[in-house]
């Protein structure tokens, strides 16, 4: 169809899918994403699961058919906050990175420095500045 965005239909061919007490793992021949939340405090309500910061962070993980970790996130979050008295949202992930690895790119923080490691890099436009 034209218009803009993926024109594209899922094909859940050669992946699959278990679900269990400690989370769901989808798998394909190249890879395998392991998605485990903490168990919550209470049942949460549909507004906590996606926007309360106190629940505990859900961890996502991608490994190669090896088993070698790709991409280890170890928690998001997602808080009501307020910008020049604007109702918006605060948000946040955290990841696991070998001491060696490096962030260098977002050419439009000019904070002095080139590798973004170590640093808390604040995605923000300040219409207001």
């Amino acid at each position: 169809k034209p218009g803009y965005g993926f024109i594209a239909k899922d094909d859940p061919a050669g992946w699959s899918h278990t679900s269990g007490a400690g989370g769901d793992v989808f798998s394909s021949a190249a890879m395998t994403l392991e998605v485990a939340p903490p168990p919550a405090p209470h049942v949460p309500s549909q507004m906590e699961r996606y926007f309360v910061p106190a629940l505990p962070p859900v961890s996502l993980k991608v490994k190669r058919p090896d088993g070698e970790v790709v991409l280890d996130m170890q928690g998001w979050e997602m808080d009501p906050h307020t910008v020049a008295g604007e109702k918006t949202f605060e948000v946040g992930a955290s990841f696991a990175a070998p001491a060696d690895e490096h962030f260098y790119g977002l050419g439009q923080n000019q904070e002095g420095y080139l590798d973004h490691r170590g640093h808390t890099l604040d995605c923000a436009h300040y219409y207001d500045a």
